[in-house]
């Protein structure tokens, strides 16, 4: 039997996985992306079994599967944990990493179509930078953007993005008015949605739909954020600094990533996860702060790995 390649990513067909779990006696648990085991026709049960014995995927004799993609399958089937990286546009969702992890090491699946894609066992220094590469921290020096916004201070910057991505070149300008509707949280929507509520790994909530904030509360996060130099006033209104600009229009209306851990414990869930945005030149991640508020920092190399390993590592 000819042995697979270790590096190489192998794709099998519907009935091509389900002769090899049915082999293995690989039923999967609730989390394996694999799904049920599904009966299938006798007749092409056969045909994917001669398939399999023709890739060198199993051996003729006794059909044994191929040790590595055997251990493959395993980690797939009934993980300890899930790794996602979602790249996410106001539009659209796309999972760009898609990584099970079991006693340590992890797989890649995807399911293309009616195939699934199943990737080389990775050891976790390998799936790290396989995430890790896929980001561009600012290399300058300087100060660094850090700023921690209140539940209201965060709903006037987002007032502010929003104006700035209607793609008007003119600045987004505030009077001190308060706006109608809510506006959307920067993280709202930035973690898949699990089959049950899962027990986050740090206090603060999810965030949602951002409130409208009161008529004092407005006026307040006009004056704190215009002292904490990110906005000014001017006779029209108040304007957002130019420095900001990028950010805020990377917020809303670009690509954000959002980078999830799920951790199968037998009673919950627990999730860890992380909210990247880039602009030109820079990189931002983004968490919940306090009540509604939002933390905003840009990230060096550094912080970059800290805040990837907190995640990933688990």
């Amino acid at each position: 039997m000819t042995a697979v390649p270790i590096a190489s990513t192998i794709e099998l067909s519907a009935d091509e996985l389900l002769c090899l779990r049915l082999a293995l006696e690989l039923y999967g648990d609730e989390h394996c992306a694999f799904g049920k085991v599904e009966n299938a026709d006798a007749d092409r049960l056969e045909v994917a079994t001669r398939q399999l014995v023709q890739r060198g995927l199993v051996e003729k004799k006794g059909f044994r599967p191929d040790r590595d993609l055997t251990r493959r399958l395993l980690v797939v089937s009934e993980p300890d944990a899930r790794v996602v990286l979602l790249a996410a546009t106001p539009v659209s969702a796309e999972r760009i990493v898609d990584a099970y992890e079991r006693t340590g090491v992890f797989v890649q699946h995807t399911h293309p179509g009616a195939t699934h894609q199943v990737g080389p066992v990775l050891e976790p220094r390998e799936i790290f930078q396989e995430i890790m590469q896929r980001f561009s921290p600012r290399r300058s020096t300087g100060d660094f953007i850090d700023l921690r916004l209140s539940g209201p201070e965060h709903f006037v910057f987002m007032c502010f993005a929003q104006e700035l991505a209607l793609g008007s070149d003119r600045p987004a300008v505030l009077t001190g008015e308060i706006p109608i509707s809510p506006v959307d949280s920067t993280l709202d929507g930035a973690v898949l949605v699990p089959g049950k509520k899962p027990r986050l790994s740090r206090a603060e909530p999810t965030l949602g739909r951002l409130p409208v904030p009161s008529e004092s509360e407005w006026k307040d996060a006009l004056h704190k954020l215009e002292s904490m130099d990110v906005i000014r006033k001017m006779q029209d209104g108040f304007h957002l600094k130019p420095y900001l600009r990028d950010l805020a229009v990377g917020l809303v209306h670009k690509t954000r990533y959002v980078l999830t851990r799920f951790d199968y414990q037998p009673d919950d869930w627990v999730v860890r996860d992380a909210t990247f945005v880039p602009v030109p030149g820079s990189l931002f991640s983004c968490r919940p702060f306090g009540q509604g508020g939002l933390r905003i920092h840009e990230l060096n190399a550094a912080d970059l790995q800290r805040t990837l390993h907190e995640v990933v590592d688990g």
